[in-house]
């Protein structure tokens, strides 16, 4: 005895197949949109975030070079650890731009030509 279901996207009521969950394709595609969707939202913000990091480091490397400059003027999210990664020298490393920390407390961007 089949109980009565519904689509879960439009809540219409599905009539065939006992174990169908949709009622059309396009429902079954929304559906499947949205768990895309909400599956790679970490990724994208990772991205997002690299990408803002690159530009941020693109702009301060046009205006200032290779000059040493003091750490304090480096904003905290550009070295999240999950966004960086180390060179062997332990330097940080932001997609072209490398990041040397300097003894007198000072850093310095490095921007490694791209093939």
């Amino acid at each position: 005895m089949r109980r009565h279901q519904n689509c879960l996207v439009c809540k219409k009521e599905l009539t065939g197949r006992s174990d169908q969950k949709y009622c059309s394709k396009k429902c079954r595609d929304t559906k499947n949109n949205e768990n895309y969707l909400n599956r790679n939202t970490v990724l994208r913000k990772r991205i997002t975030e690299i990408k803002q990091n690159k530009k941020l480091l693109d702009e301060m490397y046009r205006l200032i070079g290779e000059k040493p400059v003091p750490a304090n003027l480096f904003p905290d999210h550009l070295f999240k650890e999950s966004y960086t990664g180390t060179t062997k020298d332990g330097n940080i490393h932001i997609a072209e731009f490398e990041i040397r920390a300097l003894n007198n407390g000072m850093l310095q961007i490095h921007k490694h030509k791209l093939q």
